[in-house]
């Protein structure tokens, strides 16, 4: 599996990407209606099995028609699959019939609920010798437990590089099992959501989340997600059911992952400008570098833990203070959203990224050094070229628990996302954990990059 060339061709499947009105471009032929979530679902699901390679395997754990699984391989007639039992549950006798020979599909169907899981991927890897599962797809409704496992047993049999795409995204039993898996499992990391949008947003059933799953990703930089992500374990759960889970409040400070977007906040000529600017600066951006003392969170300062070019300040001051005279002008309105109304605000900075093709930024938080330690709000200026030429990098804000006597923080589980949009400003708090996910700049030309003017008020 080329996970990269999947994300990076993914958008081209759809009309609206990455908008509640986003589309397929390809339809089903199929005499029953489908639901747009469902078309949409299957247009994911066909552009990740054809980027499977030779040796991987197309892996389905749960009940569900079984006729999607003959689409979803329709077009490359090479590739085995097999349907799973819930690990833990069962599927009924009907799910387990035989797939129509008339597909040419050599889909497996496994039916042993009583046997031990570990039993029934082993059958399952005695039939196909060799071969690894390249794309795992769980599309049943679960609870949390059913959910974990089904991840962590297939997990063996996965190919150095997959996909697992699981269903349920909008519940927070079945986020925080993701999530849990990460904990474990360094190799996975959270590559896309989609149909999060908001409460209403359908356009991919209950959500649809997206983990890459690469065994020779860098052991240090995993490292580094686990420091964070384990602490997940330590929260109390004071009532859970198949579909939410509620933690006790922790004696610690909580800060919501919030994130608050401004849109239009600059005129188009001086978003234009600005743009210009950082187009004629290329030369003199660098590349960014990381702390090596990140608090409590210890994170190495890594190549691939931080990708991205920066401009300084000196060199973008003229249209660096169009927006820090904007941010000034709202944070009269901006402060008491995030319950920071009392602070008396006693400085601010700024610097220009420029994020191109694969750059990202993993996890981490904004104030955790003596010399950053007073910023208490961050926020972001996007600008890019128009039409947008790339996709991915999204901001990734997560609730995040600070324990006031040692600073230790960790992720509670939830997080909001912001899509880059031209000409938008957007706050968050700077002791939340958050990350920007990879970019697909497919032209991998510098103009065409995700451009932010990044700035940190302090108090």
């Amino acid at each position: 599996m080329d996970p990269h060339r999947f994300l990076s061709e993914l958008p081209d499947r759809f009309r609206h990407w990455q908008t509640l009105q986003v589309e397929a471009i390809e339809k089903p032929l199929h005499s029953d209606p489908w639901d747009p979530g469902d078309v949409n679902l299957l247009q994911v699901l066909r552009c990740a099995a054809q980027n499977l390679q030779p040796g991987e395997q197309y892996c389905q754990i749960g009940a569900d028609p079984k006729e999607l699984t003959a689409l979803v391989l329709k077009d490359v007639p090479t590739v085995q699959a097999v349907v799973l039992p819930l690990l833990g549950g069962s599927i009924s006798a009907a799910d387990s019939s035989p797939i129509d020979p008339t597909e040419q599909k050599a889909v497996t169907q496994i039916n042993h609920p009583e046997q031990a899981s570990e039993l029934i991927l082993t059958q399952w890897s005695q039939r196909f010798g060799s071969d690894r599962i390249g794309l795992c797809f769980l599309p049943q409704f679960t609870d949390y437990r059913t959910h974990l496992l089904s991840l962590r047993h297939c997990q063996p049999w996965l190919a150095d590089r997959a996909l697992l795409i699981t269903t349920g995204a909008k519940w927070s039993a079945l986020k925080q099992a993701n999530l849990d898996f990460l904990a474990t499992h360094p190799q996975a990391q959270i590559s896309l959501s989609l149909g999060i949008l908001a409460a209403s947003d359908t356009s991919f059933g209950d959500g649809l989340q997206i983990l890459v799953w690469e065994t020779e990703s860098a052991p240090e930089t995993n490292a580094q997600h686990w420091q964070i992500y384990h602490r997940i374990s330590q929260t109390l759960i004071s009532r859970a059911s198949p579909t939410h889970i509620h933690f006790r409040s922790p004696q610690s400070t909580h800060f919501p992952g919030q994130i608050l977007c401004l849109e239009g906040i600059l005129s188009p000529k001086e978003n234009s400008e600005i743009y210009t600017t950082a187009v004629q600066q290329q030369e003199n951006f660098l590349l960014t570098g990381f702390y090596q003392d990140h608090g409590d969170l210890n994170l190495a300062a890594e190549d691939n833990y931080r990708q991205s070019l920066k401009l300084d300040l000196e060199s973008f001051s003229t249209v660096g203070e169009w927006i820090r005279q904007r941010v000034l002008s709202v944070l009269p309105q901006i402060l008491p959203q995030f319950g920071l109304d009392q602070v008396e605000v006693t400085g601010t900075e700024m610097e220009l990224v420029a994020h191109n093709h694969q750059h990202h930024y993993s996890i981490h938080y904004d104030n955790a050094t003596p010399e950053t330690q007073t910023r208490v709000l961050s926020y972001l200026y996007y600008f890019c070229r128009d039409p947008k030429p790339f996709w991915g990098g999204q901001l990734r804000v997560y609730d995040t628990e600070r324990d006031p006597q040692t600073e230790h923080r960790w992720i509670q589980g939830y997080f909001n996302e912001f899509i880059p949009e031209n000409n938008c400003l957007v706050f968050f708090p700077s002791s939340c954990i958050h990350e920007v996910l990879p970019v697909i700049c497919p032209s991998h030309r510098f103009e065409e990059s995700r451009f932010t003017i990044n700035g940190w008020i302090r108090g």
